[in-house]
């Protein structure tokens, strides 16, 4: 068959009004242009007809979703003869309706083989298929996008790890605070701020603090110039000592130094002679015995 340019006039216009049909929702008049046997391959996952019958089943369930919120924008037209039969490609944009406001949505290509009969103008199969979005000119495929794609997405699930770690941090936490504050709640004597150390000196072990050597809870009495001691560990126990402010340089400058701070934090080192000191005094004082000091120097 000759293309003519009345013949190409006429292939335009009952293409035009096939896709206005279907996209105006008039499915009976859509449905009139296709065979019994028509096949289609679509642009999404699931588009793959075998008959007219599956494809209007089909497009009966979907066409709420297309119909007056899809138009076929900046079509191109390239009618190609295959006697007894006409190839017609179709390059267009895809526009769709989003809150009454018309947008690009992508761009199309649609192959066409229509023949015409007896009864009109017929098409027997389709084919629809999105360009690659990824590729530049002159690739087949998009090795350096996929890559740098690839790249970004390791980054964004790095920094989502990252996020996901520190929120079950922060909720451990939370929750390890909430059982110290359960125990602190049933206190009903001054000796039970032993467990609430106890408490404490757990709960940092499950929080990952595996080199702590116990907790401690201190009272101060200033009127009598001691603070008692309410100590625990997984090693000692629990043991309740009165500690005078004077007596060993280490707890002068501890009782002075955490009085005048005021971010709750002080850090005292104590090694070499002073450490030996030190052990001497909680010696005399009755303190527990911790063997693990003993190899400290």
């Amino acid at each position: 068959m000759k293309i003519t340019k009345q013949i190409e006039a006429e292939i335009k216009q009952v293409m035009n009004d096939y896709w206005n049909s279907y996209f105006e929702g008039k499915l009976d008049h859509w449905a009139n242009y296709l065979v019994s046997d028509y096949r289609n391959i679509g642009g999404t996952e699931e588009e793959i007809w075998n008959s007219k019958t599956e494809i209007l089943d089909y497009t009966k369930r979907i066409i709420n979703q297309m119909q007056g919120t899809t138009e076929l924008r900046n079509k191109q037209t390239q009618i190609i003869p295959y006697d007894p039969y006409i190839m017609v490609h179709e390059m267009l944009d895809i526009y769709i309706k989003i809150e009454d406001e018309w947008t690009f949505y992508q761009k199309f290509r649609l192959s066409s083989l229509i023949q015409k009969t007896a009864d009109g103008w017929k098409v027997l199969h389709q084919h629809g298929s999105y360009p690659d979005s990824k590729t530049t000119q002159g690739e087949a495929f998009a090795f350096d996008t996929l890559k740098s794609e690839n790249i970004k997405l390791q980054q964004a699930i790095s920094e989502r790890t990252i996020e996901l770690e520190q929120k079950n941090n922060e909720l451990a936490l939370e929750a390890a605070l909430e059982r110290v504050r359960t125990v602190a709640m049933s206190m009903s004597k001054p000796d039970n701020l032993l467990n609430i150390a106890e408490s404490v000196f757990k709960e940092l072990q499950g929080l990952g603090f595996n080199e702590l050597r116990n907790a401690i809870i201190q009272t101060f009495v200033d009127d009598k110039k001691y603070f008692n001691d309410y100590d625990f560990s997984d090693v000692t126990g629990g043991w309740i000592s009165r500690i005078p402010y004077m007596g060993h340089p280490i707890i002068e400058k501890f009782v002075k130094n955490i009085r005048k701070n005021n971010d709750a934090f002080v850090e005292t080192v104590v090694s070499g002679k002073e450490m030996e000191e030190w052990k001497e005094f909680r010696k005399a004082n009755g303190e527990v015995n911790d063997i693990r000091l003993d190899g400290i120097r």
